[in-house]
C-alpha cells in the first residue's frame, strides 16, 4: 500500500528506498500539519498574515502527505493484481489500533486524573455510538483517509482497465475534469460552503490521486526531466499562492463572501496545489533510477525499511478518536512557553515535532510486533483454513 505499513519487514525486500523515503517524508508532513492545527500556541490563530501563513502550513503540508500516500498506491498498484487479502490486511491493521488504543485510553482515564472526559465516550447513553464508531473504524470514517483508502482499493480493478486502455490524451482529459471538480466548489453556490461540496469528497479526492499515481507510472512525464530546483521553485511560488488565497478568504472579502468560503472549511484548501507538487515528486523519484533495500543492504537499508514500514501506524495512533487527544495534550505541555524568543520558540517548535516523530513511529512498531503482525497472522491462517474446507466439501 501506499501506506504499506501494515507489512513486514521481512516483505520489504526489493522493496525500493527511494519510494520508502518518500513515505516517511509524506507522513512526517502530515505529522508537522497537525502539530501546526493543535499546538499549544494555537498558531492559525494568530492576527493577520502570521495565522494565515500558519494556516497555509497547515493545509500544504497535510495534503502534500497525503496525496504522495495515494500517488504512490496508484503508481505500484496500477501493475498488481487486484488482492482481497490487501484490503483486509488494513482493516485489521486499523481494527487492532482503534479497539485496542480504545481499550488502553478508558483504562487511563478510569484509573488516572488525566482525560476524564473519556469516560463520558462509554457511559450508559453513548457507549452504543463509540463502540460502533470504534470497532468500525473503516465503515464509519473514524479514519477518513483509510475509509477513502480502502474503497479506492476496492474500485481499483476498474480503475486499472481504464489506465491500461485509456490512451495518454484521454487520461489526461479525465485527469483535468476531476481536477477542475477540486476547483469547482470555489466558483458554486454552495449552501453550506466549499467543504461540503457533493461532488468533491474524500473519495473523490482519492481515486483523482490514485488516477494520476497510474498515469505517472504508465506514462511518465515523456522528455520533461523533473530536478530539485525545479519541485523547490513550484513549492514556494505555489505556497505564496496559497497563502495569498487563504488571506482572501481569511480577510472576508467581496468575493470569499460571495461565495460563502470559509478557509477552515475548504477541503484541503484548493488541493491542486500540493497535488501538483506531490506529482512532481514522485516523477522525480521515479525517474531518478533504481536502488532498491534488500536485507544484504545492512544497517541503513534495514533502518529505512523498518521506519518506512511503521508510518501507517503512526497516523492510526495520533488521529484515533481517543488517543489524539493525549498525543496533542503532551504536545501542548511541551510548546506553551510564550515567554522564550522566536528562534527559541522556533527550535522548539522542531524539536517537538522530531521526539513526536520518533516517538509514534518507535510506538508504531512495537504495537506491530505485538498486536497487529500476530492478529493478522491468525486471521490469514483461519482464512486459509475456511478455504480448504470449503474445497474438499
Amino acid at each position: 500500500m501506499v501506506m504499506q505499513g501494515n507489512v513486514r519487514l521481512e516483505d520489504h525486500r526489493n522493496r525500493d528506498v527511494r519510494f520508502e523515503l518518500l513515505r516517511i517524508l509524506a507522513m512526517f508532513l502530515i505529522v508537522l500539519c497537525h502539530l501546526v492545527a493543535h499546538s499549544g500556541w494555537h498558531l492559525e490563530e494568530l492576527p493577520g498574515w502570521k495565522g494565515t501563513v500558519f494556516m497555509a502550513v497547515d493545509n500544504y503540508a497535510g495534503q502534500t502527505g497525503v496525496a504522495l500516500f495515494l500517488l504512490i498506491s496508484g503508481y505500484f498498484l496500477v501493475k498488481k493484481q487486484f488482492s482481497w487479502w490487501r484490503i483486509a490486511r488494513t482493516m485489521i491493521q486499523t481494527w487492532c489500533y482503534s479497539a485496542v488504543l480504545a481499550l488502553l485510553m478508558y483504562v487511563v482515564s478510569e484509573f488516572t486524573p488525566y482525560f476524564q472526559w473519556i469516560a463520558g465516550s462509554f457511559s450508559n447513553g453513548a457507549i452504543a455510538h463509540s463502540l460502533v464508531l470504534l470497532l468500525l473504524p473503516t465503515l464509519n470514517g473514524e479514519y477518513w483517509f483509510i475509509t477513502a483508502y480502502v474503497l479506492t482499493l476496492l474500485i481499483s480493478p476498474f480503475l486499472n482497465m481504464v489506465l491500461r486502455s485509456a490512451s495518454r490524451k484521454q487520461l489526461l482529459a479525465l485527469i483535468g475534469f476531476l481536477a477542475f471538480l477540486s476547483v469547482m466548489p470555489y466558483i458554486s453556490f454552495h449552501p453550506e460552503g466549499p467543504h461540503d461540496a457533493f461532488y468533491w469528497t474524500p473519495l473523490t479526492y482519492a481515486l483523482t490521486l490514485y488516477i494520476v499515481g497510474g498515469w505517472i507510472r504508465l506514462y511518465g512525464f515523456g522528455a520533461v526531466r523533473i530536478r530539485v530546483w525545479h519541485l523547490v521553485a513550484y513549492a514556494i511560488v505555489s505556497f505564496v499562492v496559497l497563502v495569498c488565497l487563504l488571506q482572501l478568504w481569511r480577510s472576508q472579502s467581496y468575493v470569499s463572501l460571495f461565495f460563502v468560503w470559509n478557509p477552515k472549511r475548504i477541503y484541503g484548501s484548493f488541493p491542486i496545489l500540493p497535488v501538483l507538487l506531490s506529482a512532481g515528486m514522485v516523477g522525480f523519484v521515479a525517474g531518478s533510477g533504481a536502488n532498491s533495500i534488500s536485507s544484504a543492504d545492512g544497517a541503513k537499508g534495514r533502518m529505512i525499511a523498518s521506519a518506512a514500514s511503521a508510518m501507517f501506524g503512526v497516523y492510526l495512533i495520533h488521529q484515533h478518536a481517543l488517543m489524539s487527544s493525549a498525543v496533542w495534550y503532551f504536545a501542548d505541555k511541551a510548546t506553551v512557553h510564550t515567554s522564550m524568543s522566536i528562534i527559541s520558540l522556533a527550535g522548539l517548535f522542531v524539536a517537538t515535532l522530531l521526539i513526536m516523530f520518533m516517538a509514534l513511529t518507535a510506538a508504531s512498531l512495537l504495537f506491530d510486533r505485538l498486536i497487529t503482525y500476530p492478529v493478522q497472522a491468525l486471521v490469514r491462517r483461519l482464512i486459509e483454513r475456511m478455504s480448504h474446507a470449503g474445497k474438499s466439501l
